[in-house]
């Protein structure tokens, strides 16, 4: 009976660590200064973009890898020194449908890929997924504002 007692425990406490260990957690200070977080949708292409501007050009031993923002996930780019951009394609895929009363005709409809996001976030949220050394952290960025496509 004691055996068993132990082995339940033992299970019990390995599974909640590795339920710990499987979660991100968020820093609470990005490692250099954020002059500006927002994003621009411009209509004419159906693209989302969105864009960091630091007040220092990025140390060398950080590296911006992905945005969350919206349910999506894009990579960073570089378009200066300063300023980072990532780019969400709004647009579905036109994906032709066969619709008909009879059911075996729709045979090579494909099913719509769904992604949940691996953050819960507001609509005026997004989380900077960043390096340093080989190690990923996470940076969540509250009040990201639109601005106007110029």
């Amino acid at each position: 009976m004691k055996t068993v007692i132990r082995i339940i425990s033992i299970l019990i406490i390995a599974l909640s660590v590795t339920f710990c260990a499987s979660k991100q957690e968020f820093q609470s200070e990005f490692p250099q200064e954020i002059i500006a977080a927002y994003y621009q949708t411009n209509k004419e292409d159906g693209k989302t973009y969105f864009f960091i501007d630091l007040k220092e050009q990025l140390n060398s031993k950080l590296q911006l890898e992905e945005v969350h923002f919206n349910d999506k996930t894009a990579v960073f780019e570089s378009i200066s020194k300063n300023t980072f951009r990532a780019q969400f394609n709004n647009k579905s895929k036109n994906t032709d449908l066969i619709l008909d009363g009879n059911a075996s005709k729709e045979y090579g409809n494909k099913a719509p890929s769904v992604k949940k996001s691996k953050f819960v976030l507001k609509s005026n949220e997004a989380v900077v997924q960043y390096s340093k050394k080989n190690q990923k952290y996470y940076f969540k960025i509250i009040n990201v504002n639109e601005r106007q496509v110029r």
